[in-house]
């Protein structure tokens, strides 16, 4: 019997999309015919199973349109960051300070090795041990991922939180918006946004600045065109 993210991967594997969504298409049919029973919590249970099924067909329909395969979903091979983005910095002579993501890498890499040994150098090793050195290789693939996402979080010697990739990324300090969203570049503008009452629900406002710059190209092609200057 297989355990842990390869049982689970193994039915991602044989699920049949198109089986799913024929089956969910007849149970949501008969939801919809039945009439009301009155009662309110038996109603709300039926809306609630038939919102479930429509969901469940849309999500299996995306997967056939987009050729995804559900036993994707769980990783395989683990992505390692290339080192410019979980940097090493010297302090004086002697002294190293690291990256949250190296520590989390390398507990990574040592429990996995732990495991590996157990399962191939020795063969009395007892189930219970390797259930449990699996158990740790999880936690760390998941501190590693988005730290405390699955319970107690992963910890520094001094009872600091390590950073995990998704603290990296999210967020106005991360690495998305400081150094992609962040950076001008050619028409493009930043503004803060209010309420303009003049404004139907479908419309929105743009301030002048803002709209020469972004179509700036445009605005000198005309008025080239036009000859109304012969150059900018």
């Amino acid at each position: 019997m297989s355990t842990g993210g390869g049982s689970i991967r193994q039915q991602l594997a044989n699920l049949d999309l198109r089986m799913i969504i024929d089956y969910s298409l007849v149970e949501w049919k008969e939801l919809e015919e039945e009439e009301s029973t009155g009662n309110e919590w038996k109603d709300r249970k039926v809306g609630r199973r038939k919102d479930f099924l429509l969901r469940r067909m849309e999500l299996a329909k995306h997967f056939i349109r987009t050729n995804i395969e559900p036993k994707w979903m769980v990783l395989r091979l683990l992505p390692v960051l290339p080192p410019e983005f979980r940097p090493i910095y010297h302090i004086g002579e002697d002294k190293l300070v690291t990256s949250d993501i190296n520590e989390i890498y390398r507990r990574i890499i040592y429990r996995n090795n732990t495991l590996t040994d157990l399962l191939t150098t020795s063969m009395t090793t007892p189930e219970e041990l390797i259930i449990s050195q699996e158990k740790l290789l999880q936690e760390a693939v998941d501190a590693l991922l988005d730290n405390g996402i699955c319970g107690q979080p992963m910890r520094d010697d001094h009872k600091r939180y390590y950073k995990s990739l998704s603290d990296v990324i999210e967020g106005k300090e991360g690495r998305v918006c400081e150094t992609l969203l962040g950076k001008r570049v050619d028409y493009s503008g930043r503004s803060v946004i209010v309420v303009g009452p003049s404004l139907s629900l479908h419309r929105c406002g743009l301030p002048r600045e803002i709209a020469i710059e972004l179509f700036q190209a445009f605005v000198i092609r005309d008025l080239i065109r036009k000859h109304l200057a012969s150059n900018i």
